[in-house]
């Protein structure tokens, strides 16, 4: 891919995100980023924080990164002034944020080189309370500067109509839903075997995934509290956890996790590299969120022919659509029910569920519809044309 370079009206993109580090908002630039590029688009990121596992899988795509540095991704002069001289010496036709603080810093990019400005929203206002104290001020500051930006993506039409509601300029708003790379994450046996193997799970049992950071809004204690109920009738079953910070517990979740049997129940495995070899290894994928935009880790789980029990939020409902259980967030006892009801079905019924969820991801969330509505996003921007 082209590292920069063009003048204004080339096909030059300045991505501006929060960071590189872990998140679904984090992946999903580091897989449709190298996409673009074969479409044509010359892409370079800008990360207000540091580099981190998705910036090297950017720079090994052949896109050039630039980390700034700054802390939680709040502004210093020399991060900000950095930023600027880079857009200058860049000239894009394209400046496109992520996440709220990007979009900020997208804002004031675009302005010094009269770029076209793209915002990218890919967050519910479902659970404030869960945010950094910080959080809120930014999502209200960017409610006043929303209308400079055409358009607003977002990923999910429940945060749209949040957005919305506080403020965020509707006008030019649109949908993009993430995309999901089906070579890269599919069904795969021999993961499956060698994943098992490796983590003491027999080859029987039913085992559950929950692929998500430790933070509030996942409510890893409502999952824990479900899963206990789930053990009481399944002795059998597992769970595993990965995501930054799940591999070492606080006391309140590990005490949870005790009280869900036996040794080895509970496996936390933290931040992981090798997510499709993960998902191949799971009956189930689960995810109590009491928010959620679009969770990419059950799009992911799907596409590897997993099954999905997750609780109603943003659009997860859409997702799922009829290949999975989908119930109210705060209910441990009905997500215990569902769990339940589906790694109890008999193999042909198991089989017909994995194959539609699998479908489900191909047909309607593959990864080059979603770098084809990005291509034609980026078109329309630079279309001089009237509307």
């Amino acid at each position: 891919m082209t590292r920069g370079g063009g003048a204004p009206g080339s096909r030059s993109v300045v991505h501006v995100v929060t960071g590189l580090g872990t998140g679904g908002t984090e992946r999903s630039l580091a897989t449709v980023v190298p996409a673009l590029g074969r479409r044509g688009w010359s892409s370079m990121v800008v990360s207000l924080g540091g580099g981190g596992r998705f910036a090297a899988a950017l720079e090994d795509a052949g896109v050039r990164v630039v980390a700034l540095g700054m802390p939680a991704g709040r502004p210093t002069p020399k991060g900000l002034s950095t930023l600027l001289r880079t857009v200058r010496r860049i000239r894009p036709a394209i400046v496109q944020g992520w996440m709220y603080h990007g979009n900020l810093a997208a804002t004031v990019a675009g302005s010094v080189v009269d770029a076209a400005l793209i915002w990218n929203v890919r967050q519910s206002l479902g659970s404030p309370e869960t945010e950094r104290p910080g959080t809120e001020l930014v999502v209200r500051l960017g409610a006043h500067l929303s209308s400079r930006a055409i358009p607003i993506v977002y990923n999910s039409a429940s945060a749209a109509g949040q957005h919305d509601a506080i403020g965020y300029d509707a006008g030019g708003r649109t949908s993009v839903p993430n995309g999901f790379d089906t070579a890269t994450f599919r069904p795969d046996p021999a993961a499956r075997v060698r994943v098992r193997r490796d983590l003491g799970l027999p080859l029987e049992v039913p085992v559950a995934g929950c692929v998500a950071r430790l933070h509030p809004v996942k409510d890893h204690a409502g999952l824990l509290e479900a899963f206990a109920r789930v053990r009481h009738v399944r002795p059998d079953a597992r769970l595993v956890l990965v995501g930054q910070g799940t591999d070492r517990l606080p006391g309140d979740l590990a005490a949870l996790a005790g009280r869900c049997g036996g040794p080895g129940a509970v496996l936390g495995l933290g931040e992981r590299d090798d997510l499709p070899a993960l998902h191949a290894a799971f009956d189930v994928a689960v995810l109590a969120s009491r928010a959620e935009a679009f969770p990419n880790a059950l799009g992911e789980a799907m596409a590897c022919g997993v099954p999905c029990v997750a609780t109603a939020v943003g659009e997860v409902e859409a997702l799922v659509g009829a290949t999975g259980r989908v119930v109210p967030p705060g209910h441990p006892e009905r997500f215990a029910g569902a769990w339940l009801d589906v790694i109890a079905e008999p193999p042909e019924a198991a089989r017909e569920r994995s194959q539609a969820a699998r479908r489900r991801i191909e047909t309607c969330y593959d990864l080059d519809a979603a770098v084809a509505r990005y291509d034609r996003l980026y078109s329309a921007a630079l279309d001089p044309r009237p509307g």
